[in-house]
């Protein structure tokens, strides 16, 4: 009978260990949410500024209208406007 005993008081402690182990994982998951969910954020609003930048730089379009350069300038803005929306 102290065997029981003794064995459910081994549990209850084992219980409590883990059950503080997993409460700080828990913790530690949130915070790591939290800081990616920060990043992707600011990854986001990076994205948007540089593309904005690139339509303030070529505010009369020349660079959008030149064959050469217009292709080239086409292509970065379609990329910036896909991570942008992906994001």
């Amino acid at each position: 009978m102290e065997l029981v005993y003794t064995l459910l008081v081994l549990l209850a402690i084992l219980n409590i260990v883990l059950g503080i182990g997993l409460r700080n994982l828990i913790k530690q998951n949130e915070e790591l949410e939290d800081t990616l969910t920060d990043v992707v954020e600011g990854t986001r609003i990076k994205i948007e500024t540089t593309l904005q930048q690139m339509r303030d730089i070529d505010n009369r379009e020349v660079f959008e209208k030149d064959d050469e350069v217009g292709a080239t300038f086409e292509q970065l803005k379609n990329i910036i406007e896909d991570l942008n929306q992906e994001l």
